[in-house]
């Protein structure tokens, strides 16, 4: 497979498929970075989107979280590129900060492709399935079949 580079309208299409996010605007987080490798979204602080003890809810921050990663690897990839995005093992990590007070009332959510994600970008549909079978002792990534009957 030959390396291509990555895409050099991403900006534009990453600002593009984010407009389209039409959940993004119902909170109203805005795209606030776009650069190689990382994308930042900011959030202004609102009461309505809150849960029980004022903090905002771990569901807006996933959302805006998923967004960020997603497009910061993005930013790295060929054009008409797709992104999945997987840790070693499978396992799918969330990580939020509460902050009790914050002196700009809003938060800043921060995608950043790092180095251990590298061996992944690149890699083909048949590569990653031998891959993910090798460290998972050989279970499927893939919804079986009968999944959700």
């Amino acid at each position: 497979m030959s390396k291509q580079l990555p895409n050099p309208h991403f900006v534009e299409e990453v600002q593009q498929s984010f407009a389209k996010q039409l959940v993004m605007s119902l909170i109203g987080a805005s795209l606030t970075r776009v650069e190689h490798g990382i994308i930042e979204i900011t959030l202004p602080y609102r009461s309505d989107l809150t849960q029980q003890h004022g903090y905002v809810h771990a569901g807006i921050i996933t959302t805006i979280a998923d967004s960020a990663c997603g497009y910061s690897a993005y930013t790295l990839m060929p054009p008409n590129s797709d992104v999945l995005a997987v840790e070693s093992s499978g396992t799918i990590t969330i990580c939020e900060a509460k902050l009790a007070t914050n002196p700009e009332i809003r938060r800043e959510i921060v995608g950043q492709v790092l180095a251990y994600a590298s061996g992944v970008a690149g890699c083909d549909i048949e590569a990653f399935d031998e891959a993910w079978s090798a460290r998972s002792g050989g279970r499927s990534w893939r919804a079986s079949p009968s999944a959700g009957r």
